[in-house]
């Protein structure tokens, strides 16, 4: 599937009941992929952090951002933008790799994308 932008949706912590129930209401729905909080990341290690999901097709990623200040749950949504000259570095299967491109990430007011590569290729 080459679509270019999915559907964010942010929850306080119930993503999965959500994911859930929207896989009772459509036959044509599937968890394709969870990543989950890990040590030192802004949510309790082992929690669901993401599911990514299709609906028709269509993906769309949920999420457990928790309940900070100003950003609980609302009808609301965001739109990740896929791009092709970007890799994908917090979905590594090297979870030390991950986490010093998520340390590098939470101290960022504006996402740069060089110390994010740094991160994920440090030694």
């Amino acid at each position: 599937m080459n679509q270019k932008i999915d559907p964010f949706l942010w929850f306080e912590k119930d993503a999965e009941a959500a994911v859930d129930f929207y896989m009772s209401v459509f036959d044509d729905a599937a968890i394709t992929r969870k990543t989950h909080y890990q040590e030192g990341w802004p949510g309790p290690v082992g929690q669901v952090m993401t599911i990514e999901f299709t609906i028709a097709g269509q993906r769309f990623v949920a999420l457990n951002g928790g309940a900070e200040p100003g950003f609980t749950f609302t009808s609301g949504i965001s739109f990740v933008v896929n791009c092709d000259t970007q890799e994908e570095m917090l979905s590594d299967g090297d979870p030390e790799r991950a986490d010093r491109v998520m340390q590098a990430m939470l101290v960022m007011t504006k996402l740069e994308i060089k110390p994010l590569e740094d991160a994920y290729h440090q030694p």
